[in-house]
């Protein structure tokens, strides 16, 4: 036991298991870097910054008792699952879209890629993520929470990793979108039911934080991938 009785050492013993299993050890990050025994799901709580560990930080144990880490934990990426892309479509310059809800798995997400697939015809391509009310959506109205970089499109599959994305919180519908700069360029999609896959928000670079413009029905969709990771 420490020397004040009220705390354990770092090499505590007696009852290990349990200690380690239902206890949070709390002290400098020397000492929870000298703990002997470790446990997947062990907690414990700095309160120096040393040897990695950061003052005032709870830091847990990974599923392999392999290394600490916040006790926020990243998921593997994931990706929404896209239409079938063996058909052209002429999508203009307005935004095409493709809806996917977010998993509630973890708590909340971020945009990690976009991902499509142009024809070669030399498209310069706007693409982001927005919030929609529906699947699809019942009221024209969207707010941004992802936009990718600007890009000129290479003829083939292209996934963009350069995202600025807010936080999102999971089981949130999200609408995919990209723009091209110019009409009678192609992208390859396919034909589906008519509905509201298109919004008529002209190609921008630099998109508004939130669109009010009608949506329209349409029998194109594009292919149109997104990549996301988790956080709980």
């Amino acid at each position: 036991m420490a020397d004040d009785s009220l705390e354990f050492a770092a090499n505590e013993t007696a009852l290990k298991t349990k200690l380690n299993r239902k206890l949070a050890f709390v002290g400098k990050g020397s000492q929870i870097n000298a703990l002997l025994v470790t446990y997947p799901g062990q907690k414990a709580y700095s309160i120096l910054t040393e040897n990695n560990f950061v003052k005032d930080k709870l830091y847990m144990r990974n599923a392999a008792n392999s290394s600490w880490t916040g006790n926020m934990t990243e998921s593997a990426e994931q990706s929404s699952t896209s239409a079938f892309d063996g058909l052209l479509q002429f999508p203009g310059t307005t935004k095409s879209y493709h809806y996917f809800t977010l998993p509630t798995t973890e708590k909340f997400y971020v945009i990690t890629g976009i991902e499509w697939n142009d024809a070669g015809d030399g498209p310069t391509i706007s693409a982001g993520v927005d919030a929609v009310n529906a699947n699809p959506p019942t009221i024209d109205h969207t707010v941004l929470l992802a936009k990718a970089r600007t890009v000129a499109g290479i003829g083939t599959y292209q996934r963009i990793s350069d995202i600025a994305s807010k936080i999102i919180r999971g089981g949130t519908i999200c609408g995919a979108w990209i723009s091209l700069h110019s009409t009678g360029l192609r992208m390859y999609g396919n034909s589906s039911s008519n509905a509201k896959y298109q919004q008529g928000v002209v190609y921008s670079n630099t998109p508004n934080f939130a669109n009010a413009d009608a949506f329209t029905n349409t029998t194109s969709r594009l292919y149109i991938k997104v990549y996301y990771r988790g956080w709980s």
